[in-house]
């Protein structure tokens, strides 16, 4: 997924932000993959992407959309996951386990100022 996101990179200012834009447009890059997980998450039996219990591709997809969510990224909104209802869902379920809500709760305090100063709200992985 950040394979989409890399050339954006080597943009700057108003490029930059338009061509993140377009990726998240109907038919972008990243749309289609997002849609994609969210046709996997609709098809599922269970809260997982894959089996009946968590598996590495929850992780990997919980910590796609908070980071993309975060506001890290200029020209990624932070509601982009509003058109991903199941996404959005399965984020907010993996935050709120326990092993994870502990993860975030014990973060080093300078990792969390670091965030912040790089414009990381950390809220997208914690909801």
């Amino acid at each position: 997924m950040f394979g989409e996101i890399k050339p954006t990179f080597s943009l700057a200012g108003d490029e930059q932000i338009a061509a993140r834009k377009a990726l998240l447009l109907e038919g972008g890059g990243l749309a289609k993959q997002w849609a994609h997980i969210e046709n996997q998450l609709k098809a599922s039996t269970t809260p997982f992407l894959v089996g009946t219990k968590l598996t590495i591709a929850d992780v990997v997809v919980f910590s796609m959309a908070a980071q993309l969510a975060s506001g890290w990224l200029d020209g990624i909104d932070s509601s982009f996951l509003n058109k991903y209802p199941r996404v959005k869902e399965h984020k907010a379920m993996i935050a709120s386990l326990p092993q994870v809500r502990k993860f975030y709760a014990e973060m080093p305090v300078v990792t969390k100022e670091a965030w912040a100063a790089a414009s990381i709200d950390i809220r997208a992985f914690t909801q």
